[in-house]
């Protein structure tokens, strides 16, 4: 069944405006539904057919791809570009490798302390800035663990471990579970889905999220595959 988009606002208050969706047979149905819809003493202002999308209809592009027909692409692309972050984060945690270079960038106080700041290149690739609490605790060449990688407003942050040091437990550096992986690339998956499927009030929406999930997840594997470092 089509589904419709009310537009409603208070009385002669067109800056006192929300919307309402429902299904409706046709258009001449949709117009007697909105006015069941929209709360007491509201006006109907506009109501127009949403378009939803169903797998099967997405069609493909030249290179196999799902089109686009809404224009999602970009945010279905951020989103991706955000969960990807946090997977490569997860998955980096715990790595040994060199500093490569570093370059000292002042001081700041925090909580009474004062902490240097570095930009620091390690091998592995990966760069950020490091803190430490005194001038010298890293130099070049010297060997780290890689604790967390993370992306902020004023760049990216590294967090550094000199190698077998945890705190006081075990030397042994501990890999992320499997589970929490798999988690982590199933909610990003789920999260594309949702942001590709749109209304969630259209019929066999788990079905679609579902769907487009494995999509998802089909269309990430390849790209990993044809990716060249």
């Amino acid at each position: 069944m089509p589904r419709y988009e009310v537009t409603y606002f208070r009385g002669h208050d067109h800056d006192d405006w929300d919307k309402a969706q429902f299904d409706a047979v046709d258009a001449d149905e949709a117009k007697q539904k909105a006015l069941d819809v929209i709360p007491p003493g509201h006006r109907v202002k506009r109501i127009k057919p949403v378009q939803t999308v169903l797998p099967q209809n997405l069609g493909q592009d030249q290179d196999g791809y799902p089109v686009d027909p809404f224009g999602m692409r970009d945010a279905f692309d951020n989103l991706c570009e955000q969960a990807d972050k946090i997977i490569q984060t997860h998955n980096t945690m715990e790595q040994t490798t060199k500093i490569q270079n570093i370059t000292p960038q002042g001081t700041f106080d925090y909580n009474g302390k004062t902490f240097h700041k570095f930009d620091v290149i390690l091998e592995n690739g990966m760069v950020g800035e490091v803190n430490a609490m005194t001038p010298d605790k890293w130099k070049e060449g010297d060997e780290c663990v890689v604790k967390e990688q993370n992306t902020t407003k004023w760049g990216p942050r590294l967090k550094l471990d000199k190698p077998g040091f945890n705190g006081g437990g075990s030397s042994s550096p501990k890999a992320p579970a499997n589970n929490d992986v798999k988690g982590i690339v199933a909610s990003w998956a789920v999260a594309c889905a949702m942001q590709a499927a749109g209304d969630p009030f259209q019929k066999d929406y788990d079905s679609i999220v579902l769907q487009l999930a494995r999509v998802a997840l089909s269309a990430r594997k390849v790209i990993k595959d044809e990716v060249e470092v």
